[in-house]
């Protein structure tokens, strides 16, 4: 793919009018081409920090491309001739290919089980973001998330450096698992926070359902924790376990855990569906949300929640796309104009 042809499907992602086999293209593209992939994640960066008013997303691009080319060149395709090669050195490629790839494999195994392919992380702002499989991530800063790209369909597994709050989307068969330095949770849909942004300490807490806290230093023992408990471990061994406030239906700042009050400061958002937005909104604003258009539902925003209220946070949002809506107590309902 070319740098015109890529520019052109990234602004249609970001207006929302690229098609399905559009996208696929896009995401095809990127996952063979690391530079196309630090071009993407710029300009993601650079969405969630831009005003409603800069619409010259082709000039923006355009800048990305270039700062990035200095950082990073652009890789050259070049055509090698076509020559021929004796039939026995065919053969011995093949099989110091087989070899070499299998001495690769083995030690990179050996080295580390966990591989990843994904990575989204929040540098100097947090970051929500919506998963695969519909769980909600909040990044602290300086904190990233890693996984492959079968997650959600077979198996929900990632890797966690710094802090994040998960409210993780239910699913029995497939649990989902958070690997944090040396200590491993597992839950099946639940909502609880990790803190292992100090090195060889790691905080779990737990607002609602059950986790179960695992690491080689337990012999396959699991710690279970029960909701309103905090874990605290120190290199693979439990040094502490207390209790945490538990946050009522009409939050304040006095009735919100430590642990996630983070959560509740300014957040940055890139192409959230309006559902999952309504989900961010229950959580923060302790209301229940109901959208009656399946259009208005899938209709993507991009922007950043600072101290504002909930209507404060629903007008800026009807400035991307138009929507009414009747706020009744802590029930609040969004239909189309």
């Amino acid at each position: 793919m070319n740098k015109s042809t890529f520019l052109s499907l990234l602004a249609k992602m970001s207006a929302g009018t690229i098609t399905e086999k559009e996208n696929l293209r896009l995401e095809s593209a990127m996952a063979e081409n690391a530079y196309f992939r630090s071009i993407y994640q710029e300009f993601s960066y650079y969405m969630a920090q831009k005003t409603p008013f800069e619409t010259d997303i082709e000039a923006k691009l355009e800048e990305i491309w270039e700062k990035i080319a200095q950082e990073m060149p652009a890789p050259e395709i070049r055509v090698m001739p076509k020559r021929t090669v004796p039939m026995w050195i065919r053969v011995a490629s093949v099989v110091l290919l087989v070899i070499g790839t299998g001495f690769f494999l083995i030690n990179n195994f050996r080295s580390d089980a966990r591989l990843y392919s994904q990575r989204i992380s929040a540098d100097t702002e947090k970051l929500f973001v919506t998963l695969d499989d519909g769980t909600q991530v909040w990044l602290n800063e300086n904190s990233s998330i890693e996984y492959n790209d079968d997650f959600g369909a077979e198996k929900r597994e990632l890797k966690l450096t710094g802090e994040a709050f998960f409210d993780v989307a239910h699913n029995a068969e497939v649990p989902f698992q958070v690997h944090a330095q040396n200590v491993d949770v597992r839950v099946k849909g639940t909502a609880f926070n990790v803190n292992a942004t100090e090195n060889g300490k790691v905080e779990v807490a737990l607002l609602r359902g059950s986790v179960a806290v695992s690491s080689k230093k337990l012999k396959n023992k699991e710690i279970l924790l029960k909701p309103n408990q905090r874990l605290t471990m120190r290199n693979g061994e439990k040094t502490g376990l207390d209790t945490i406030i538990r946050p009522q239906l009409a939050q304040s700042a006095d009735t919100i855990p430590n642990d996630v009050k983070w959560t509740n400061k300014q957040l940055n958002f890139n192409r959230e569906k309006l559902s999952n937005l309504a989900r961010l909104m229950e959580n923060r604003y302790g209301v229940q949300i109901t959208i009656v258009s399946e259009t208005l539902k899938s209709q993507r925003f991009t922007g950043t929640i600072s101290d504002e209220s909930l209507s404060e946070m629903l007008e800026a949002l009807r400035l991307s796309y138009p929507f009414e809506y009747e706020i009744v107590g802590k029930r609040v309902v969004i239909k189309a104009p």
